[in-house]
């Protein structure tokens, strides 16, 4: 199965978003002192994107 170009962006734009943003917060949790609050706003935002790329994939899958 080939993905169209438009749904391979819908799936991979989320992915980076979730990989950078997980990414950072790691970063975050190795300095100190760590902003837990900065690190809960990452994790927040890594919860959305995997959430968006899940209704993606429902919406063009089967």
């Amino acid at each position: 199965m080939q993905l169209s170009p438009s749904l391979a962006h819908a799936i991979k734009e989320p992915i980076s978003a979730i990989v950078i943003n997980a990414g950072t917060a790691l970063w975050l949790l190795n300095v100190q002192p760590t902003n837990m609050e900065a690190v809960r706003r990452l994790l927040a935002r890594v919860v959305d994107d995997g959430m968006r790329l899940g209704g993606t994939v429902d919406r063009n899958v089967g």
